[in-house]
């Protein structure tokens, strides 16, 4: 990314409400076409942010891994571009084909984690997927994954231990998520 980019930040404005986020120079709905930039962020992960993101370490996506990232009919995703037009983050809501709600995913480049946008991204696919009638929507989160606690405890999350990992209800809050 450029140097002058990273301090960017574009305001995104849904339903009224606007959204703070940065780096990014454009942030919109993912599609089908969007399907190679997403795997280039996910290949673009160290092996700390791969633990984080899927509990587990993943050296290598393996074909099926690689078409549920790929998946973007099972509810909204959204993705971030830095200027040059790669995808720097993404944050999903899918719903569950086994249990009464859907689960939310985000995933931020190593690059610019912390500046702000992976709670910018999941506001907007969480008022998305409750629009769309996907509510609840829930988080499970790993207990050594600190940087997703302390986004959750930041907005009211309340976790509980379920089968060795954390989980809670997403609530939303009126108003906009500040940027870091």
């Amino acid at each position: 990314m450029a140097p002058d980019a990273a301090d960017r930040t574009v305001d995104v404005v849904r339903a009224g409400v606007a959204y703070r986020c940065r780096p990014v120079h454009a942030v919109h709905a993912a599609d089908a076409a969007d399907a190679t930039d997403v795997l280039a962020l996910y290949e673009s992960l160290g092996p700390d942010s791969r633990l984080r993101r899927f509990g587990q370490p993943v050296p290598r996506y393996d074909r099926g891994l690689r078409r549920a990232l790929t998946e973007f009919d099972l509810g909204p995703v959204w993705l971030a571009r830095d200027r040059l037009g790669s995808c720097v983050g993404e944050a999903r809501v899918a719903a569950s084909r086994r249990e009464p709600c859907s689960h939310l995913a985000v995933t931020v480049a190593d690059a610019v984690q912390g500046r702000g946008l992976g709670p910018a991204l999941a506001r907007l696919a969480v008022t998305d997927a409750i629009r769309l009638g996907l509510a609840p929507v829930v988080v499970t989160i790993a207990a050594d994954n600190r940087p997703a606690l302390r986004l959750a405890a930041r907005h009211g999350i309340e976790l509980r231990w379920d089968d060795g990992l954390l989980s809670g209800r997403v609530r939303l809050r009126r108003g906009p998520v500040r940027a870091a």
